[in-house]
C-alpha cells in the first residue's frame, strides 16, 4: 500500500522541507514511511475488537470526507492529500482556500491518530491550538 502512495515523480519531497513544526513534520514523515499508525493496538472507538490499522483508522476518522478526498482514489486519503502538496505558495484564490481547510484538518488528524495509537506516551502540550499553522502563513506568503 505504501508503494502506491509514492510520489509518481522524483523530487525532493515537500514534506521535507515545508514550514511545519517538528511534530507535525515527524507525524507526517511517520505516516509516509508506515511507523504510523505503527503497531496496532484497541481503538479508542471500542467496536467489536476494533485495531487501530489504517484501514480502520481511515474509516474511524472519516478521513475521506473530512479530507474531501474522493472515493475513487487509490490510495489512502492522508497520503492522496500529502502528494497533492504545492512546491511554491499556490497563487490561485481556489487553491489557497483548499488547503486553509485540508491543512488543518490532515494535522489534527494525524495528532489523533498518534495519540490513539500510542496511548501509553506522554501527549502533553503536544496538542497545537492552531494546527498547520506555519505551513498556512507560508501559502499566503
Amino acid at each position: 500500500i505504501r508503494l502506491a502512495a509514492c510520489r509518481p515523480y522524483i523530487c525532493i519531497d515537500p514534506i521535507l522541507w515545508l514550514p511545519m513544526t517538528t511534530k507535525e513534520r515527524s507525524r507526517v514523515v511517520r505516516w509516509c514511511i508506515g511507523f504510523l499508525p505503527g503497531k496496532p493496538v484497541p481503538c479508542w472507538c471500542h467496536r467489536d475488537g476494533a485495531l487501530t490499522t489504517t484501514t480502520h483508522l481511515i474509516e474511524c476518522f472519516h478521513l475521506r470526507a473530512i479530507l474531501e478526498v474522493p472515493d475513487t482514489a487509490t490510495i489512502d486519503p492522508i497520503s492522496f492529500v500529502l502528494n497533492k502538496l504545492p512546491k511554491k505558495p499556490p497563487k490561485e484564490q481556489r487553491h489557497q482556500q483548499y488547503w486553509n481547510r485540508i491543512w488543518p484538518q490532515l494535522c489534527k488528524a494525524l495528532y489523533e491518530i498518534d495519540f490513539n495509537c500510542h496511548p501509553n506516551e506522554d501527549f502533553t502540550n503536544s496538542n497545537d491550538p492552531d494546527p498547520g499553522r506555519l505551513f498556512l502563513n507560508w501559502i499566503k506568503s
